[in-house]
């Protein structure tokens, strides 16, 4: 019995260490605004590379793993006389942190596709990726997203957010 009480004493201080270390990483609600720059990598031709901008909301549900929702907007500047193409994302995903500072990513949801003067199209969204926590506010993201309907349309897109409320 009396090897038994120092155990436990060590294996709760040891857990406690380890849950202040990752204390922060992704528990609670987040937000976060981004600036997004994305290149064409399948399927857009007529279109060259395309600002855009977005909302992130992060709600860490464990210190490992936080679900995601986002909004966005990229417009794909086009190529000699041809419009703009304009992409508006809704999905919903997830955010896995295999270390404090390092997060893989997956999203699904729907996505609003647009050229000027032409009719639009609703396609299912979807986005993988990855990045990296630059201290608790600056977050640097790459990611391929995928729009599919009736074929698939790609972009690589690096992605700067800033956590509003990340103490």
């Amino acid at each position: 019995m009396k090897k038994i009480i120092p155990f436990f004493i060590l294996l709760f201080s040891v857990n406690h260490i380890q849950a202040q270390k990752k204390q922060g990483d992704a528990l609670g609600f987040k937000f976060s605004v981004g600036a997004t720059l994305a290149v064409p990598s399948s399927n857009l031709p007529l279109w060259s590379v395309g600002p855009g901008v977005d909302l992130l909301m992060q709600y860490g549900i464990t210190h490992d793993l936080a679900l995601t929702g986002d909004v966005g907007f990229t417009d794909l500047f086009g190529r000699l006389d041809i419009k703009d193409y304009t992409i508006v994302p809704v999905r919903v995903g997830a955010r896995f942190f295999p270390t404090s500072k390092f997060y893989l990513a997956a999203k699904t949801g729907v996505g609003f596709l647009k050229v000027k003067g032409i009719e639009g199209a609703t396609a299912l969204a979807y986005a993988v990726g990855g990045g990296y926590m630059v201290g608790k506010q600056l977050d640097l993201g790459l990611s391929y997203d995928g729009y599919s309907k009736n074929g698939t349309i790609g972009l690589v897109a690096v992605r700067v957010g800033y956590f509003l409320n990340n103490d």
